[in-house]
């Protein structure tokens, strides 16, 4: 069984938070909605040489992502209201549209370089 980050099982399969790993998590969701990239947020990562789930030194962008994406998170590491806040940024943020039958590429880029004011 995959372990899931922010987790702990004991013996008998009972789930408890990991509080330090829930405050990585918490990290990541803030770092994302202050604008930073999944590559940014790994550097931030690797920077504070907090080790991925995996025991790496350097988070994959696709790790951060599907932890972003996780619903699994909310109410006991992440709250409801920032969880979903970083739905939305996300859907802001990809360059998909999805509002036709066909998925296309939007024309527009995002820029965290307009958020963060770089």
């Amino acid at each position: 069984m995959r372990r899931f980050y922010g987790y702990t099982l004991t013996i008998k399969g009972l789930g408890y938070v990991n509080q330090e790993e829930a405050e990585i998590v918490r990290f990541i969701y803030n770092s994302y909605l202050q604008g930073y990239s999944l590559g940014g947020i790994s550097k931030l990562l690797q920077e504070r040489k907090i080790l991925s789930p995996t025991g790496n030194a350097v988070w994959g962008r696709a790790a951060i992502d599907k932890m972003l994406s996780n619903p699994k998170y909310i109410h006991f590491i992440v709250e409801r209201d920032v969880y979903y806040a970083v739905q939305a940024e996300k859907a802001l943020r990809t360059n998909m549209e999805t509002s036709t039958s066909k998925p296309t590429r939007k024309s527009t880029h995002y820029s965290s370089k307009v958020v963060l004011g770089n």
